[in-house]
């Protein structure tokens, strides 16, 4: 009866997708929920996932980027670079830096209201920023991995760097498939967060409407 539809539990939020019956039974935590009742909440749960998910993925990006702006001051002073660093270059880190730390703040306020300030928010969005930029990570060592075995390759010669390109071979899949892990692993950090504050919100809104 509603096999191809989103319908989501009004108790935990778990999605009913498949499910048949009227009330259908929650699998998750046995709720029995009224067809009549998942209709308009169904949507609005949507939206909830969405403003969460949007919030979150704010955090990620911009934690990632932060991560990514601070190489070159490390490396300026680990490895002591000389000549120094351009004034222009310093200016463009420093305003990128502060850029990151304002939009991540941004995504954190963002994702506390669209999550109504539920318990545990903020551990799993903090699970959730390090998981990310650990997938952003290993995305970039895909490339620079696919990079520098095409400045192996270019500079050989005549000989084929049979063992650079197994290791290429080897490791590219290697690092994509273990990118698609986390990634999941860290959709997975938020999504109970996501599910119970989607069906409050629904349950909320939609009993207040129908009153």
């Amino acid at each position: 009866m509603n096999a191809r539809r989103d319908m989501f539990c009004l108790n935990c939020g778990y999605n009913l997708r498949g499910h048949s019956g009227d009330p259908v039974r929650c699998p998750e935590c046995g709720h029995t929920n009224q067809l009549a009742d998942l209709e308009v909440p169904a949507e609005l749960m949507v939206r909830a996932l969405r403003r969460m998910e949007t919030g979150a993925a704010l955090c990620g990006a911009t934690a990632s980027a932060l991560f990514y702006w601070l190489l070159p001051v490390l490396a300026v002073m680990l490895f002591q670079l000389h000549p120094p660093l351009p004034l222009y270059i310093w200016v463009f880190v420093f305003a990128a830096i502060v850029a990151s730390v304002v939009f991540w703040i941004v995504g954190v306020f963002f994702f506390r209201a669209s999550c109504g300030g539920k318990q545990g928010w903020f551990g799993a969005l903090w699970r959730f920023n390090a998981l990310v930029c650990l997938v952003v990570g290993m995305s970039v060592s895909v490339i620079f991995l696919l990079w520098w075995g095409w400045l192996v390759v270019k500079a050989s010669g005549p000989g084929i760097p049979v063992a650079e390109i197994i290791l290429v071979i080897v490791c590219a899949p290697g690092l994509l498939l273990g990118t698609v892990w986390l990634y999941r692993r860290a959709k997975h950090m938020i999504r109970r967060l996501q599910r119970e504050t989607a069906a409050y919100y629904a349950r909320s809104h939609w009993l207040t409407d129908r009153d």
